[in-house]
């Protein structure tokens, strides 16, 4: 009798808070870095998750989720893989503006983002489907945890 295949848990977490959260802004690929409340936060993260174990940690390779990884490293004692593929999805001309910004500077692209066409690409971004293809090889067989 042959053995089931090995399970693969995957816990994923997101950074703490930046600046632009609390502003509500896109964020995408630029590189803003965590408030104090984030700091906070990505502490308790790491409290919490290092009880579930991880055997591998991978991280984008953005500051904000390297701040909030390097809380679980010391805990864990992992290494953090740095993958920049696990970015969130770059919004071009939206970064670093508010849904009110975007509504007023680019109302036609706007529309065509509320629309949520999986193949329609931000100008200077990336479309949903391109972020989600992009994912699909992260993985191996044992527990990881992820922060983007």
């Amino acid at each position: 009798m042959s053995q089931p295949p090995p399970v693969t848990t995957l816990l994923i977490a997101r950074h703490g808070e930046t600046a632009w959260n609390a502003q509500r802004r896109f964020q995408g690929h630029s590189d803003t870095d965590l408030s104090p409340v984030g700091l906070r936060q990505s502490r308790a993260l790491a409290a919490r998750l290092a009880a579930a174990a991880p055997d591998a940690l991978y991280c984008s390779d953005l500051g904000r989720a390297v701040r909030t990884a390097e809380h679980l490293r010391e805990l864990a004692g992992l290494e953090i893989r740095l993958e920049p593929d696990l970015r969130e999805r770059a919004y071009g001309i939206f970064e670093g503006l508010t849904i009110q910004d975007i509504q007023d500077r680019h109302p036609a692209e706007y529309e065509c983002f509320r629309s949520r066409d999986p193949d329609w690409a931000i100008p200077g971004g990336e479309s949903t489907r391109a972020k989600h293809l992009s994912l699909i090889h992260i993985s191996e067989p044992t527990r990881l945890l992820s922060i983007s």
